[in-house]
Formats: C-alpha cells, sequence, structure tokens
C-alpha cells in the first residue's frame, strides 16, 4: 500500500487507515469529514469511526480501531475495544459509565454511535499475524479482524482494481446443497433458497455481493421488464418462482450446511445481480416478508484462488442471455485503467469501469470506460472518431492501447480529463439544439466535432493554454464552458454543412474513413478563425 496516495499529507498509519477504506470500497477521496481519527487520551478504545457516503451502496458505519504494528494489539488494547463495544451495544447507564472516561470532544460522537448501534460494524485491523484462537474468539464477540494475511489479498485486490470479496455469504432456511458436477479442482453445487434471504443479504452487503461479477445490475428496458415479471409472480404465484427464474449463481472457494443454513466463504454472485439487487430494494422488499418463493442456487467451488477470477469471468459471459456480455465487460482489470478511475475519482469525476457502479456523490459528472475510449480515440485522430461509431470495436483493438497511453503520467491523465469534460459540454451543447432534426444530425457527427475542436486548437497554437485553463476547472468552469460551447456550434456547424454539401446518407457519413477525414479538415480550416476569438473572449 505504500505507492497509495493519500487525500492528505498525514502521519503514516492514518495513510494506512485511508488506504485500508479505500481498497475496502469506501473511497472517500476529497470529502475526507466522513472520517474521524478519534485515537488519542481517553479514546475510549476506539481509533477511527467512518460514516457511509452519501450514494453509497453499503450502509454500514465503521468503528476500527487499527495498530500498525507488526506485533498483534495486546490484551489490554483488545480488552478496551470490547468495552468500547460492549458500552455501544449494552444499557444505556453502562454507556453512560464508559462515556465518562473518554474525552469530552468525543461525546457527540459516540452519542451518535449509539443511536446508529443497528449500522455498526466493529473491525479491529493490523499489518501483523493474529493466531487463529484469538481471531475466532474475536468473532464470536461480533469483531471482525483483517490482519497481515487479510491484507495481503486485499492489497492484490487494491492494485487489481477489484472489489474485495465478502468472506462469507450466509442464506438460511435453504435446501441441503447437493453435489452435482466436479472437474479439475472445480465442483458444482445446487440448492434453494427462500428469495427474501437474498433481499436481506442485498439489504445488508449491497454490491459488495457482487465483488466478482464482471458488472453490477444493469439499467435499461430488458431489465425493467424483466422486474416487472418478478414483482408480478411474486405477488400472484410466489410457489412459481423457481420454476420461472434461471436461478442465481454463486462462486467462492467452499460451501458448507450449518443448521438450516448455508455458509459460502470468499464468494460472489457472478449470475443474477439484477435479480438479487431487486429483490433487495426497499420496495420489494415488503413483499417477501411472508413469501413462499424460492430460487434456485447453484455454487461454483474453486480449490485453486488463482483460478477464482478466470471461472467468474467464464461464467457471467457464458450464463448471461437477457445483457450479452460484451469485450468492453471483460476490460475491467486492466492497470491503466484502473489507475485513471482512482486519479478521476480524486479530481470528483466517476470513471465507471464496471457497468452499473455507483457514483460516490451524486450530481457528479460520470463517464463510462466505453465512452471514455470513444472520446480519446476521437481526440486522437479521424480514423479514432470512425471507429468510436463501433465502440465494442475499440475493445477489442485500441481501448487498451489508448488507456495505457493516456495514464502513464500525471499530465497525460488530466488531459484524459479534459476531454471528459469536453465531451460533457458538446453533447450538453448538442442536446439543446432546439430543431430536432438538426440535433440528431449533429449527433452523428459528435465524435468528429471533437477531432475537430482537437485540430484547431493545436493548429493556432493554444493546446496547451488550453490544458492549463481545463485545470483550473472549479475556479473557472463558468468561463471555460462558455468558450466550449460556442465552439461546439462552430465545428458541428461546419460539420453539417459538409455532409449536407456531400448529400450523402449521414450515418454512414460518420461511419466511413473516406468522407470523415476529409470533412475533418475542411471543418478545421473553416473553424480556425472564430474559434480563436472565442478563446480571446472568454479565456485570453
Amino acid at each position: 500500500w505504500s505507492n497509495f496516495v493519500s487525500p492528505v499529507n498525514e502521519k503514516a498509519w492514518k495513510s494506512f487507515v485511508y488506504w485500508w477504506l479505500s481498497a475496502n470500497g469506501y473511497d472517500y477521496g476529497q470529502n475526507l469529514s466522513r472520517v474521524v481519527f478519534t485515537d488519542g487520551p481517553s479514546d475510549g478504545g476506539i481509533d477511527v469511526v467512518a460514516w457511509p457516503l452519501e450514494n453509497q451502496a453499503r450502509n454500514d458505519l465503521l468503528v476500527v480501531q487499527s495498530k500498525y504494528f507488526r506485533e498483534p494489539p495486546t490484551a489490554k488494547d483488545i480488552l478496551r475495544f470490547r468495552q468500547a463495544i460492549d458500552a455501544l451495544n449494552g444499557p444505556l447507564d453502562a454507556f453512560h459509565g464508559w462515556l465518562a472516561g473518554c474525552r469530552m470532544q468525543l461525546h457527540p460522537i459516540y452519542r451518535r454511535l449509539r443511536e446508529d448501534r443497528r449500522r455498526l460494524r466493529f473491525i479491529l485491523i493490523s499489518p501483523s499475524r493474529f493466531p487463529t484462537a484469538t481471531k475466532r474468539a474475536l468473532l464470536t464477540r461480533g469483531i471482525e479482524v483483517q490482519d497481515a494475511n487479510y491484507l495481503a489479498n486485499l492489497e492484490r485486490n487494491f492494485v487489481e482494481g477489484r472489489t474485495p470479496r465478502l468472506d462469507e455469504i450466509r442464506i438460511r432456511n435453504t435446501s441441503k446443497p447437493r453435489l452435482v458436477a466436479g472437474s479439475n479442482g472445480t465442483r458444482v453445487w445446487i440448492f434453494t433458497a427462500p428469495v427474501r434471504e437474498f433481499g436481506v443479504a442485498f439489504e445488508k452487503h449491497g454490491n459488495v455481493l457482487f465483488a466478482g461479477n464482471i458488472r453490477y445490475a444493469l439499467r435499461g428496458q430488458t431489465a425493467k421488464r424483466v422486474r416487472t415479471g418478478m414483482l408480478d409472480t411474486l405477488e400472484n404465484a410466489p410457489d412459481e418462482f423457481v420454476f420461472s427464474h434461471n436461478g442465481v449463481t454463486i462462486s467462492g472457494e467452499s460451501i458448507k450446511q450449518r443448521g438450516d443454513g448455508t455458509v459460502m466463504r470468499s464468494a460472489t454472485i457472478v449470475n443474477g445481480a439484477q435479480t438479487v439487487s431487486y429483490l433487495g430494494s426497499p420496495k420489494v422488499m415488503p413483499y417477501l416478508l411472508h413469501n413462499r418463493a424460492c430460487v434456485i442456487v447453484k455454487f461454483v467451488e474453486v480449490d485453486d484462488v488463482e483460478k477464482l477470477n478466470d471461472i467468474e469471468s467464464k461464467v457471467a459471459f457464458r450464463s448471461n442471455n437477457q445483457n450479452k456480455v460484451e469485450p468492453s465487460d471483460l476490460m475491467i482489470e486492466l492497470p491503466s485503467l484502473v489507475s485513471l478511475q482512482r486519479h478521476f475519482r480524486r479530481q470528483g469525476v466517476h470513471l465507471e469501469r464496471k457497468k452499473g457502479e455507483q457514483k460516490l456523490h451524486f450530481g457528479e459528472l460520470a463517464i463510462a470506460k466505453e465512452r471514455l475510449a470513444q472520446v480519446l480515440a476521437a481526440a486522437e485522430s479521424s480514423r479514432g472518431a470512425v471507429q468510436g461509431k463501433s465502440k465494442q470495436a475499440l475493445f477489442q483493438d485500441s481501448a487498451q492501447r489508448l488507456f495505457g497511453d493516456h495514464d502513464a503520467s500525471e499530465e497525460v491523465r488530466n488531459e484524459a480529463l479534459a476531454w471528459t469534460r469536453v465531451d460533457e459540454v458538446f453533447r450538453m451543447t448538442i442536446g439543446q439544439f432546439s430543431n430536432s432534426r438538426r440535433r440528431k444530425r449533429a449527433q452523428l457527427a459528435e465524435l468528429a466535432s471533437l477531432r475537430v475542436f482537437h485540430k484547431v486548437i493545436r493548429s493556432i497554437g493554444l493546446r496547451g493554454a488550453f490544458l492549463r485553463a481545463m485545470a483550473r476547472w472549479e475556479e473557472k468552469s463558468p468561463l471555460i464552458e462558455g468558450f466550449l460551447e460556442k465552439a461546439c456550434k462552430v465545428v458541428i456547424a461546419a460539420l453539417l454543412r459538409i455532409s449536407s454539401d456531400q448529400k450523402k446518407n449521414e450515418p454512414a457519413f460518420y461511419k466511413s474513413l473516406a468522407s470523415v477525414r476529409p470533412a475533418v479538415q475542411s471543418a478545421t480550416w473553416r473553424s480556425k478563425r472564430k474559434i480563436r476569438r472565442h478563446y480571446a473572449e472568454y479565456l485570453g
């Protein structure tokens, strides 16, 4: 974790905590007020408190004791943490007695914890090795332990951009798992489970259930039709749900039956994200309270952990029929893309690396990796603008190079961010065209317009000045947006005039390099003077 970029210039142990939060999916970025370091004299045995972000799938409130030592915490440290937990969860008199021994400025924080105690997760983290017996004893008291073994795996996940999977998924009231197939260290188990239990699991864990999936729950008309059908079956024919639904597929390292339930270790849902997230939504959970509906569950048990991710991708690719898996879905662990996403996040922009991935904050600018590939390709060349019309073709050819080229340094990462903002302003400007026919024509020309704009600012010697201005987006955004809106209208007008003069079918016109390349050259020549004037007016 030493290469982690700490949000602030903090001490080593605080940087370690920030890294740990990011690696566990709690990436607070610039919203550091949600993390409170309570460590110090009379801290009550608690070092860190972290509230969930406003748009975070997981609703947990983290109460952490962090020991940044190679040796495990002492018995005294653990006892103080246990006393804090007992006070927060126990009788009010005991809480007040414990609170009296804590610093006065911590009292409001700990009272708030007490009020939200049903959402609390108590976690002990340390880059040391804990005896197995100690970890087991702490777990029985509701304390999660993340020691050196866990942190090593967490670091691998962090470097590769993976969401850390749950240590275990527990589903109650299941049938007995039955082994139905096995080959080369991989076995398939089948059982049935109440749909309500999956709703409860999503309510508790959120998108972390799908950590190993290549995408989260999808949106769109197909997803809407499927969800409408599920709700109708749950309301009117719950006993038939198990016959009508394809089932949920889970992969992991082991499966065991405990009592009336099933426990799956290091598990993740690789097919069924749409179903499970829908079952766990607030509007559906009331229908499941006394519902008899069940679903078939297939568990793929994999002995070799190194093969787990490969098998999960194959399962997801082969079993998704309603929304087929695209080449871009399989490129979520590309190191340069992971790095770009983290850089964008630090600048307040959400790069959707995995489809369905939620923003960290409401209202922030967002761009999907598929669109980013189109934008970077279009800005690079006329050929890229044409290739971008078939965006999945980019992920079979040049997307990996594009992301790699734009992750080589801080400067080129900022350039990728700048083009993301340019694309957003161009698209918004085009969307405001009042004439619907002209608006549709302009939307066809948008990728080519990015190429024209890039050629113009480079040919008139403004590229460097423009990128420097884009780096000051937060303080100059109204001026930059004004310039970009004017530039967009100039470039689009030139392109539409050229395509109109050609009297060709315009969708075909913008998909052909033979027509786009000369159109870009001509539009660049026509746009130079006006764009230079607009730059001087807004940013000069």
